[in-house]
């Protein structure tokens, strides 16, 4: 290994170690866990054969989504589809959503979600109505509702397809305001922004495409109507 190869690795390895450091005080002061790792003895890792890993979002990714899409948090509902420990879930808390629910495959990553809601301290709540539910997220149904919907890179595309399916079969059967806000999701991007356009029939748009904190963001907006072209 070359001196610039050190160099990086040990600044990486810094850099690591000291954003875990500042999320293990940050979840200290708070009163909760939301630090990464694998969850092991999970039914959920036996059942897929592999260790659950867990990665959090950041704590601001959330609140700088929505500035950057110009959405106003008290005009929706909320879903974390792969919630984990349910970081996102407690950002979310302290804006004025009408409803805020995670999904998570994981019971022991629910459980620990739901005790971090519980005894999460210096929150200002601006949402009490908190629902999480443990379940796989292709079997949900999302309520009939105006809705953003968060990706943090859960899962591969032959799952995040039927996920989609689901969510874009229940807005076809009711049209309202839908926001798909995908964080980090950039394998499975150029799959996504070639579904989502023809599943709809045109109508889903991507509205943002930007980086956040060295992630990617991309949205994409189910309109409430269909937009239809006059002809000349």
């Amino acid at each position: 290994m070359s001196t610039r190869e050190l160099k990086s690795a040990l600044q990486t390895r810094f850099v690591w170690w000291t954003n875990r450091a500042l999320a293990i005080i940050f979840d200290r002061l708070r009163g909760v866990d939301t630090i990464p790792g694998g969850i092991a003895g999970d039914p959920a890792a036996a059942e897929f054969g592999r260790v659950y890993a867990y990665d959090p979002t950041p704590w601001r990714a959330l609140s700088r989504s929505l500035r950057v899409a110009e959405l106003r948090a008290e005009n929706f509902s909320f879903l974390d589809v792969g919630c984990g420990k349910g970081r996102v879930l407690l950002s979310a808390l302290a804006l004025p959503f009408k409803h805020i629910i995670g999904i998570e495959l994981s019971p022991v990553l629910c459980r620990i979600a739901q005790q971090n809601i519980t005894n999460a301290r210096f929150i200002s709540r601006k949402c009490t109505a908190v629902e999480i539910i443990c379940s796989d997220a292709t079997k949900y149904r999302i309520p009939r509702l105006p809705m953003i919907i968060f990706f943090y890179n859960p899962f591969p595309f032959e799952i995040m397809e039927i996920v989609l399916s689901n969510i874009v079969n229940s807005y076809l059967e009711e049209a309202r305001p839908i926001y798909l806000m995908f964080y980090a999701c950039s394998s499975t991007m150029p799959s996504i922004a070639k579904f989502l356009p023809a599943r709809t029939g045109g109508r889903a748009r991507r509205c943002v495409s930007t980086t956040i904190g060295g992630r990617t963001v991309n949205i994409f907006e189910l309109p409430h109507r269909q937009v239809q072209t006059v002809g000349l």
